[in-house]
């Protein structure tokens, strides 16, 4: 008896890796885990395509709300444009 076969996108094998897209569109970056901040907030770990323009929106829901961000984390940053992979932010 002949078995069919599944076509190779769809073939079951060891690696528990998801499927690979057709896509060219690279992943979107994935957000740190924030963590409670001592006073109250929360805090952020600054990702590979993090701007306070998107954490704004990300946690306050409008991109508007950026000089929040920075007017918070003056400690550690410069301007709006000053964040590094790695760096700690405070989200009040």
């Amino acid at each position: 008896m002949l078995r069919s076969r599944a076509p190779a996108a769809f073939t079951v094998t060891g690696n528990s890796s998801p499927p690979i897209s057709n896509s060219c569109r690279p992943a979107a970056p994935r957000a740190a885990p924030t963590k409670p901040a001592a006073a109250g907030g929360h805090r952020h770990t600054v990702v590979k395509g993090d701007t306070l323009f998107s954490l704004a929106q990300r946690y306050y829901g409008s991109r508007a709300k950026w000089r929040q961000l920075l007017d918070a984390n003056r400690d550690v940053l410069s301007g709006p444009d000053a964040l590094r992979l790695g760096q700690e932010l405070k989200i009040p």
